[in-house]
């Protein structure tokens, strides 16, 4: 669509919010279908009361925890601020050609500079990422945010499809 006009920030204000509630119908989804039925009350609140007891609350984070996640977060940044100011992408001289680097290569780019560098230098404990819960829900959102982008670059993909989105949808947009 970039030849209609489109931009980044135009596609962003409409793939985020579409994230956003898919990962919330997930939540939801996840927490009614999780949910025991027919459990007795008391013994509800006496297994809630266990599971609190039996996990010392953890207030403070170590400064390795803090640092991985402000470079994730420099990341996501970083991805954002080459997404919709898109004059900032880096181009480069290719047999004589300028070319620039695509979206999905920055988000590739800055992810794994993000995981490498928590990898290697926070010295994250590998054993543990996929035991933990927010990888767990991390795999759940990679369903939610994928499924409808899988869709999505299918149907703007096919060939009979990408040229009506060109003619007469990108015609709209531009209005």
């Amino acid at each position: 669509l970039a030849v209609t006009g489109v931009t980044m920030g135009k596609y962003l204000s409409i793939v985020m919010p579409t994230a956003i509630i898919s990962m919330l119908a997930l939540s939801v989804y996840c927490t009614v279908v999780g949910r025991r039925r027919k459990m007795n009350p008391s013994q509800f609140a006496t297994d809630i009361m266990e599971d609190i007891e039996a996990q010392p609350l953890q207030t403070k984070f170590s400064p390795r925890v803090k640092l991985g996640v402000l470079v994730f977060l420099l990341g996501v940044g970083l991805i954002l601020m080459f997404g919709i100011f898109s004059d900032l992408v880096p181009t480069f001289k290719v047999n004589g050609e300028t070319v620039k680097l695509e979206t999905t290569e920055i988000v590739q780019l800055f992810m794994y500079m993000s995981a490498a560098i928590n990898l290697v230098l926070v010295k994250l404990n590998t054993r543990d990422i996929l035991d933990s819960h927010i990888t767990q829900s991390a795999i759940g959102a990679l369903f939610a945010v994928l499924g409808p982008g899988w869709l999505g670059a299918t149907i703007f993909t096919a060939p009979g499809n990408k040229k009506i989105m060109i003619e007469q949808i990108g015609g709209v947009i531009q209005q």
